[in-house]
């Protein structure tokens, strides 16, 4: 898949219910380890940082490792820092 086509499945996000996204694009997204926003489906890549994402999308605030709401209160119990990223740190 090329870029030009992930550019458009995100633009096509906006006007799209999560569960009409094409099969191709949620292949894109696990192929490369990313992840969709739960609230959208946008794909999302986490490069650094702790597991507190935005979507660029819809705004949705949630954890990249379980998916769980954000806001208004943090509603998983998973760690923010995974071993990876404290490894970068030092």
């Amino acid at each position: 898949m090329q870029y030009v086509q992930y550019v458009q499945y995100q633009t096509d996000l906006l006007s799209t219910n999560i569960s009409q996204l094409d099969p191709a694009f949620r292949d894109m997204v696990k192929l490369n380890g990313w992840k969709l926003c739960p609230k959208c489906g946008a794909g999302i890549e986490k490069i650094q940082d702790c597991g507190h994402m935005t979507c660029i999308i819809c705004r949705f605030e949630f954890c990249y490792r379980c998916g769980a709401d954000w806001r208004p209160t943090r509603t998983c119990n998973c760690d923010l820092w995974s071993l990876e990223d404290l490894d970068q740190i030092t």
